[in-house]
Parts: structure tokens; C-alpha cells; sequence
């Protein structure tokens, strides 16, 4: 599973720089393919940053239980250390499945790909499943996510 996270975390770094690109910015269509795919992907790789970030810090706090020599200082990260463990554990809970299930099926590797057919349907990503995964906020007219 991390494995396919940081391929989609490099495919979105790839289509950053291609919407840098002239020759994508000078074709509206290829351009348009390319942001949208980067933009069904920014959800994901933010989270699995945040997931990444969680882990470097516990990381750093259990280095400072270990070395610290200050009492008091050891006491406080090893709170830290517990708080990032539940953070950790809770992600990979609720946003795990979700991150997987929410791949996109746009693709924009080059200009070359004909378009779908007119009527064609592509496969949708599943709706999230974790109250941690979903909008926190309602639209105030229709009472749906927005």
C-alpha cells in the first residue's frame, strides 16, 4: 500500500512540473487533462504527507527518550511518543483503505491518448468510508456535502 502511495505522490509531482511545461500550457485540452488529474490526487498525497510527517516526528521523539539525559524532557517525549503511536495507528485505521480506494482513473501521460468515446463511462472512486475521510461540512441550502 505505501508503495502505491509514493508512486501517486511522484505521478503528482510529475504533473506539477508538466502544468509548468509550455507545451502542455499552450494545448487548453492536455492542459486541462493534467490539472485535473493533479488535482483528483492532491487529497491523497496531502494526506500521506501528513502520514509521513507523523512518522518522522515520532521518530525524532523516540530518539530524544532514548539520548536525553534531562528527566523531565524524556517524560515529555515520551508523551509526544504516545500521542504520535495513536495518531499513526489511527491513520492507517480510517485513511488507509480510503487513500487506496480514492486512486483516480484519470490519466494524462501524453497527448497522444485519444479521448474516451462520446458516452463512455469511466469507473468512479468509492466514496470515503472513515468519518475521519469525509467533509466535515455541510452545504447550508441542500444539507449535502459539498
Amino acid at each position: 500500500m505505501f508503495d502505491k502511495l509514493r508512486q501517486l505522490e511522484e505521478r503528482y509531482a510529475e504533473l506539477h512540473r508538466r502544468l509548468s511545461d509550455p507545451q502542455v500550457i499552450g494545448q487548453t485540452s492536455e492542459y486541462a487533462r493534467t490539472a485535473k488529474a493533479a488535482a483528483e490526487l492532491s487529497e491523497v498525497v496531502e494526506k500521506f504527507g501528513d502520514y509521513k510527517g507523523v512518522l518522522q516526528r515520532l521518530s525524532e521523539a523516540r530518539h530524544i527518550v532514548a539520548e536525553d539525559v534531562d528527566r523531565e524532557m524524556r517524560e515529555l517525549a515520551q508523551a509526544e511518543v504516545d500521542d504520535l503511536a495513536a495518531q499513526k495507528t489511527a491513520w492507517r485505521k480510517s485513511c488507509a483503505r480510503c487513500c487506496c480506494r480514492a486512486i483516480p482513473t484519470t490519466t494524462a501521460t501524453s497527448s497522444s491518448r485519444s479521448a474516451p468515446a462520446r458516452g463512455a463511462t469511466r469507473p468512479r472512486t468509492s466514496p470515503p468510508t472513515s468519518p475521519a475521510c469525509t467533509p466535515s461540512t455541510r452545504s447550508a441550502r441542500s444539507g449535502r456535502w459539498r
